[in-house]
């Protein structure tokens, strides 16, 4: 029997380095039409893993575009 799985997406930092590419978080990056949490999310879902996400750096941001995702 395998062991119950969670996976916990850290998504506090602000990303410096990315500042002339974004100024939101930065896992709400978008590559290719898709942001970088929505990509995390989708392929997690689709392996039946539940996860936890932790906001941080403008967790209302994050929490917002949850809810539409």
């Amino acid at each position: 029997m395998r062991p119950a799985l969670t996976a916990v997406i850290l998504v506090a930092g602000r990303g410096t380095r990315l500042r002339e590419l974004q100024h939101a978080p930065k896992c709400l990056l978008e590559i290719g039409g898709a942001a970088l949490l929505d990509r995390y999310v989708r392929g997690l879902d689709a392996l039946g893993i539940p996860m936890v996400i932790v906001a941080g750096y403008r967790a209302n941001e994050v929490r917002a575009h949850l809810d539409r995702l």
